[in-house]
């Protein structure tokens, strides 16, 4: 049956979107202190770090996330983001299986693979 959206979906929608930031920022912070305690100076690791911290982030929280809203979250003009309106997959992208896998793990692998 049909629910029309009312107020308080909207509030509950604006609650789940600000903890959804709250938590991708937290976390992009987290990427950049251990890049700094890791001496990672390289921008290509420290923005690889930083889009495999957004792909993970979703996927513990098990929603997806576009390459669009990734671009956006890191501030890359529209006119320049490729497969913007595809969906980041964790598996495919960071070449993982387990959901148990921590983020520190996925930054070592980043900074062992290089550039």
């Amino acid at each position: 049956m049909y629910k029309p959206w009312e107020r308080e979906d909207t509030v509950t929608w604006i609650a789940h979107v600000t903890n959804r930031l709250d938590d991708m920022h937290f976390y992009k912070q987290e990427t950049v202190k251990w890049c700094v305690e890791h001496d990672v100076v390289s921008e290509t690791i420290i923005t690889k770090c930083i889009i495999a911290t957004c792909i993970w982030v979703s996927y513990m929280r098990c929603e997806p996330i576009s390459f669009g809203e990734i671009y956006d979250f890191l501030g890359v003009p529209t006119e320049v983001a490729i497969d913007s309106n595809n969906t980041a997959n964790f598996d495919d992208t960071l070449e993982y299986k387990s959901g148990d896998i921590e983020l520190e793990d996925i930054l070592s692998e980043i900074l062992k693979d290089g550039v």
